[in-house]
């Protein structure tokens, strides 16, 4: 019996439950064995073919003071994941690879037929009040209806959007009934208890989820210069935008021990700021673009180190773009010249670069018809840069699904290397930043069309940052507590950053009265509450604001429209920063960099 087990079933008897439950499982093979992220806190616990012990152990932990499940997760193989909370010892989820019909859920998904796809209740075709099936007009993704406790949870994937009462008895009665408004374009939920409510059509989710842009940021573009990189503290398509920067310039050769402590502090991290400079403490970028300069890649990341290149790895795969010139191009793949997996390259684009071995030649890009950069400059009608300078930058090896060929070489006298992709892109989903490679030297040209062309880059970069990430829903009278380190690998309850902003949602009924918004915080930093109905609510499109000196802020409201509210926090302290020889210095508020623990609430009577 392993450690977790026993633990387990000394909590149930001291909050006086028999081991009974556990008893009957016990015999159907429990497997426990950690989560695969690696976090401590977290056990996969399956019973094989046994659902009415999973049934009743989960009824009975419902009970419990100290233990609840707050969620339960049906799998497109048919299997039930039932997620459990323990005060006393972190998450456990348990699963059974057989579902009961008794505890099926009502779930709303979609039925492909041809080249279209229909909304469909438990496998059946939702129909509009003509009896027409109902289309899905946007690529959404399905909604499931989850019991939890006495209510009903609406989710799209994992993501709590609405929440409306029933008792477990009408619930397993299959008393549940789902409707659909063609004109108002919401599902309407009908109850045995005659309770009825309506919830966001799957565009809204859809635009919360995928459309919105991340847009809270500390400042647009960190530079890397670090060791055997060049040394270039910014660059002339930087200033050309008017847009923000810092960065790391350190010696290109012959780094002393205290150029590698820096390099490490500043991107790895330090106990002023666990995550470095490019992260927040939950993880998200805290710049919009990182830039690598041409220098040495292999090299540059082996100073990186394992942290360095995890946390480079982490700003892009949680939203952050990217965009590197020669060796900058080469850290961000996965390998080169036919090597692939080297430990101290990012994989942030899944391919191969292979050198061009072609050192100094000056050579021209021609520009895709269809590539992107085009929607930024003309690139004087042509559609061609000449005499751009390269030193052995990179061309692909061979082109990954998603990737994307922005321009291409001009140098007949190399037959290997003429009309390969010069320039190319890739994001791998709505989450992660956009990558984009440049395999020749474009970026300190002042003027014409190669500062054109290096601008195009960052504004294509810019405009493929990831999705805003949605920290949770908020329920009424319960406070959300977000005081989480970032060593907690807890992003969804972790604080909040300098100039960051959390995303919350809550769904309002329409006869609330008295609704209250609360931000509440210890520290003397200052914070803003937002809210906003037709989007997430960053501060230029919130519809109520609270913004007033400290920390804690509160919105009031006698009534308020019903439906989907997004409530966000933002903090708006941020560090004092000084030039330096290396770069920029902080001092100030730099607990910020840690993050500001704060609590949220929404009530309503």
């Amino acid at each position: 019996m392993s450690a977790l087990y026993r633990d387990l079933v000394r909590i149930l008897l001291v909050l006086g439950f028999s081991v009974s439950v556990f008893s009957a499982c016990s015999s159907s093979a429990i497997e426990l064995k950690p989560e695969d992220d690696g976090t401590p806190s977290t056990t996969v616990v399956k019973l094989n073919k046994n659902v009415s012990g999973l049934r009743d152990l989960a009824n009975a932990l419902i009970k419990a003071d100290s233990i609840a499940v707050f969620n339960i997760e049906y799998n497109d193989d048919g299997s039930v994941l039932y997620w459990l909370s323990m005060k006393a010892g972190g998450d456990i989820e348990l699963y059974s690879e057989i579902v009961s019909e008794e505890m099926q859920v009502p779930e709303l998904s979609m039925k492909r037929e041809g080249n279209e796809f229909y909304w469909t209740v438990n496998g059946a075709f939702l129909k509009d009040s003509k009896g027409d099936r109902i289309r899905v007009t946007d690529p959404a993704k399905p909604i499931s209806f989850i019991l939890h406790g006495e209510s009903i949870l609406c989710r799209v994937r994992k993501t709590v959007v609405g929440e409306f009462p029933v008792t477990r008895a009408d619930y397993l009665a299959r008393d549940v009934a789902f409707d659909y408004d063609f004109d108002k374009r919401e599902y309407i939920c009908h109850l045995s208890s005659g309770y009825t409510t309506s919830l966001p059509t799957a565009s809204m989710f859809h635009q919360m989820e995928e459309k919105v842009l991340n847009r809270s940021f500390y400042k647009d573009v960190f530079i890397d210069s670090g060791i055997v990189l060049s040394s270039n503290k910014t660059l002339p398509a930087i200033g050309y935008l008017n847009l923000s920067s810092e960065c790391i310039s350190l010696p290109y050769s012959n780094p002393s021990a205290e150029d590698k402590a820096l390099q490490t502090a500043i991107i790895t991290g330090e106990p002023v700021d666990m995550n470095g400079r490019l992260l927040y403490p939950d993880g998200q970028p805290r710049y919009r673009v990182l830039f690598v300069n041409g220098g040495t890649s292999t090299s540059h990341g082996s100073y990186l180190g394992v942290g360095g290149v995890g946390n480079m790895r982490s700003f892009v795969e949680n939203g952050g773009s990217y965009v590197g010139t020669c060796a900058g191009a080469f850290l961000a793949a996965n390998g080169y010249d036919g090597n692939a997996n080297y430990r101290y390259y990012l994989s942030v684009w899944p391919g191969i670069a292979n050198h061009t071995s072609l050192t100094l030649p000056r050579m021209g890009m021609f520009i895709e018809e269809d590539s992107p950069l085009l929607r930024y400059y003309d690139f004087g009608g042509d559609h061609y840069v000449d005499s751009i300078r390269h030193n052995n930058g990179p061309y692909p090896q061979s082109l990954p699904p998603g990737t994307e060929v922005l321009a291409r070489y001009n140098y007949p006298k190399k037959e290997i290397v003429h009309m390969q992709p010069g320039i190319w892109a890739y994001k791998k989903s709505a989450k992660s930043g956009r990558v984009i490679m440049e395999g020749s030297h474009p970026e300190v040209v002042k003027y014409g069309e190669q500062q054109d062309l290096t601008a195009a880059l960052f504004l294509y970069a810019l405009d493929g940052v990831g999705v805003t990430t949605f920290k949770g829903y908020l329920k009424n009278g319960k406070e959300r507590v977000m005081n989480k380190k970032s060593t907690d690998n807890k992003p969804d309850y972790t604080r909040i950053g300098d100039l960051q902003t959390h995303h919350f949602a809550a769904y309002i009924p329409s006869d609330a009265k008295n609704v209250r918004v609360e931000l509440k915080s210890s520290s003397d930093c200052d914070l803003a509450l937002m809210m906003s109905q037709d989007s997430f609510a960053f501060a230029d499109v919130a519809e109520y604001r609270s913004a007033v000196p400290g920390a804690n802020q509160k919105l009031s409201f006698p009534t308020i429209r019903e439906g989907l509210w997004f409530i966000a926090v933002q903090c708006l302290t941020t560090v004092t920063v000084t030039e330096t020889d290396y770069g920029q210095a902080y001092s100030g508020k730099t607990e910020v960099l840690n993050g500001v623990p704060y609590t949220i609430s929404i009530s309503w009577e």
